[in-house]
């Protein structure tokens, strides 16, 4: 029965998905390299030295991975200075409500640094929503090992399979099932957004990761708000939590 959730932060509570695919995307017109939703999904959920390795492998160590890496960096800062705001995803203040209001325990692993999720938690009114937050800085492996989570069920004092991983990641999904997580998958997309057909072509098949059976998740939604009756549902089957539901 599901006793803790695990949430992860980009993409899936906040609009920083979204807002990471604009930055890669003004990069890739800068250094007229391939970008696009299928790039970015493969990309997303790992540490910062975790992507640029997958870049290098997706483009060639040949071409200048590290410079169109730091100018996504700088992109994402400045849009960030530009707008002052990350969005909240729809769904998250409720969900935050509902586990507050039956008191089921509950925590943020998320592979970014401590001081951007600092920053996106106090831009968006969320800094003192989450008493326990692990960041990619304090494991030495990032996704989709799953150090991140087996680090976030040890601080909750909890059992693995009895705690939910909500993500929108595929490699935060591996993760969480590697670490014996359950886990939702709360789909994060923009097709409205544009792709970028530079002269630096991706060279490697990275569908083929999103395709990978061994780790689907448990469950797809489409956003946050779905969980909520999918508890309800999980708790009326196997009983109250003893975590203090009402």
């Amino acid at each position: 029965m599901i006793k803790c959730i695990i949430f992860d932060m980009d993409g899936l509570m906040l609009e920083t998905g979204r807002l990471a695919y604009r930055a890669y995307i003004r990069s890739a017109e800068k250094y007229n390299y391939e970008f696009n939703y299928d790039v970015y999904n493969y990309l997303t959920g790992r540490t910062n030295e975790d992507i640029i390795e997958e870049m290098k492998s997706i483009y060639g160590d040949e071409n200048p991975i590290l410079l169109w890496r730091q100018e996504m960096v700088e992109n994402k800062h400045k849009i960030v200075c530009e707008e002052k705001r990350v969005y909240k995803k729809k769904g998250l203040v409720e969900l935050l409500e509902y586990l507050q209001q039956k008191q089921i325990p509950y925590c943020m692993a998320s592979s970014n640094t401590s001081a951007h999720i600092n920053e996106y938690l106090k831009l968006e009114g969320l800094l003192d929503s989450f008493k326990y937050i692990v960041s990619g800085e304090s494991v030495h492996h990032g996704k989709p090992d799953p150090d991140i989570f087996l680090q976030a069920v040890s601080l909750m004092n909890e059992i693995a399979s009895e705690c939910l991983v909500l993500e929108d990641s595929s490699v935060g999904i591996e993760a969480a099932i590697r670490a014996g997580c359950r886990n939702f998958q709360v789909i994060d997309k923009f097709s409205d957004l544009p792709a970028v057909h530079g002269i630096h072509r991706v060279k490697t098949n990275i569908t083929k990761f999103n395709d990978n059976s061994n780790y689907s998740a448990e469950r797809v939604l489409s956003s946050l708000l779905d969980v909520i009756p999918l508890l309800e549902e999980e708790w009326s089957t196997n009983g109250s939590s003893e975590k203090g539901r009402g």
